[in-house]
């Protein structure tokens, strides 16, 4: 199976933490990681701060900006399955640095892995074409727009740097 998304689905993948939300066993606190397609991700994290019925607010360890927060946050889910805190859908047994690691690593992974399709539905111009072959390329008859779709195709052997190969050719096999 292909994974596609839209170039609108951009908005920021969290990881945030808050004090009062712990491993019971450990007592480190939880890593919630999340996503938002709100222009500014903190508002989403502030609505959960008056939202969620906690002493202390959410504290940000780092949001990374994609055009791909939906695939983004969910195989980074997927990749940390084995660190799950209670078959809780978000919440995590991992350090907010080794999180933010992995946000940013399968962020950039999919980013480098992605191919636009061009708009079916805008077709370019002849002056648009010449442009294009003016450059050396050879045009397709659509014009990638913001509303174009966009296609990730994970290779379980394409492992970035300071991803677990195992643990990536199971979310490439997951993704299939």
């Amino acid at each position: 199976m292909k994974n596609r998304y839209n170039q609108m689905e951009s908005g920021g993948v969290y990881a945030i933490t808050n004090q009062c939300i712990v491993d019971p066993h450990t007592k480190i606190p939880l890593v919630k990681i999340g996503r938002s397609g709100k222009k500014d991700v903190n508002e989403r994290i502030a609505a959960m701060n008056k939202e969620t019925p906690v002493p202390t607010n959410f504290t940000v360890e780092k949001i990374v900006n994609t055009p791909a927060n939906r695939l983004v946050e969910k195989i980074t889910h997927k990749y940390l399955e084995d660190k799950r805190y209670n078959n809780k859908k978000e919440f995590f047994t991992i350090s907010p640095k080794d999180a933010v690691q992995e946000i940013d690593t399968i962020s950039k992974h999919v980013e480098q892995n992605s191919n636009l399709i061009p708009d079916t539905y805008i077709p370019l111009t002849s002056a648009q074409k010449k442009e294009i072959e003016d450059a050396g390329y050879q045009p397709n008859e659509f014009f990638a727009t913001p509303f174009s779709d966009a296609e990730y195709i994970p290779e379980a052997n394409k492992c970035r740097d300071g991803l677990d190969n195992e643990k990536w050719k199971k979310v490439v096999k997951s993704l299939s």
